[in-house]
């Protein structure tokens, strides 16, 4: 378990043991709490402990936060894993902290799997047989809950009512696609080992917003590209009675199209909202 920045209190001696803080990771945090545990020290999680935090307020302040978070654990992966094999942690707890630092790699592959789907279909000149599609899809499918069971376990934890936990996943897996363009990108700079700076990640209650406001960039036209080109891919699909990876297309066509589109409309409008903000900092202030 990691520590989280939200809310959390360390024992000046752990983090002594643990080498102190580091600044070689952009998820200093995680790097922290995995050389703690790897010290002999132990985390405790208190459910019962309520404490206000805050999300991000638009898609763009959340894909800034995300990309930190992905390439902060691919980085902290590449720099503690060979630790965490030579360690006296069991196989399991091995096995568990792989996944715990290297899941954000899975957006590389979605966005390849958005790509290459429609080409690869298309070049299969063996028909898919229904025990073949039964089995991979049945995999596939498998995979895809994961995110979705943390979710709802988390929120019935919480006290969160089942019918609202229901409608929340759709949103939860059109999101989490959404995002892969963006965290692909972060993924891969870790791996080749590009530096960047820590971006704070905007909040509402920020006194000083507009000094923090994350600039659109190029993605959500990209994201909105890739979920044209899904759509077509699906649309492809129909007349050849190629089944396999159109459900999923389907989901990625909708997860990139919903972000895509989210991006520039908050975008846009976050822009206006900011350079008038600028154009009357030197206004009196009235009641």
């Amino acid at each position: 378990m990691n520590f989280n920045g939200t809310a959390g209190i360390w024992r000046k001696q752990t983090i002594v043991d643990a080498g102190g803080w580091e600044h070689d990771t952009l998820t200093e945090d995680l790097d922290l709490s995995y050389r703690a545990q790897l010290a002999g020290w132990k985390a405790t999680f208190v459910p019962d402990v309520v404490v206000p935090a805050e999300i991000p307020q638009t898609v763009a302040a959340f894909k800034s936060q995300q990309f930190r978070w992905a390439k902060g654990s691919i980085q902290t992966a590449l720099k503690l894993f060979p630790k965490l094999i030579k360690s006296d942690l069991r196989f399991f707890q091995k096995i568990q902290a792989y996944f715990h630092l290297t899941h954000y790699a899975i957006h590389p592959f979605m966005v390849t799997l958005a790509i290459l789907g429609l080409p690869v279909i298309l070049a299969a000149e063996s028909r898919i047989t229904t025990g073949f599609f039964v089995g991979i899809g049945s995999l596939m499918s498998l995979a895809t809950l994961a995110p979705s069971t943390l979710y709802w376990f988390s929120q019935k934890q919480a006290g969160i009512h089942w019918a609202k936990r229901l409608l929340g996943i759709p949103i939860l897996v059109f999101t989490g696609v959404g995002i892969a363009i963006s965290n692909t990108r972060a993924v891969l700079e870790a791996l080749l080992g590009i530096q960047s700076g820590f971006i704070r990640t905007p909040k509402s209650g920020d006194k000083a917003l507009k000094q923090y406001t994350v600039k659109m960039p190029i993605l959500p036209i990209l994201e909105l590209v890739l979920s044209i080109y899904c759509w077509y891919s699906v649309v492809q699909f129909f007349p050849l009675n190629k089944w396999f990876v159109a459900p999923f297309l389907i989901i990625y066509a909708i997860g990139f199209g919903y972000i895509g589109l989210l991006g520039l409309v908050q975008g846009t409008t976050v822009g206006k909202l900011t350079g008038r903000s600028k154009k009357h900092d030197a206004a009196p202030a009235t009641a």
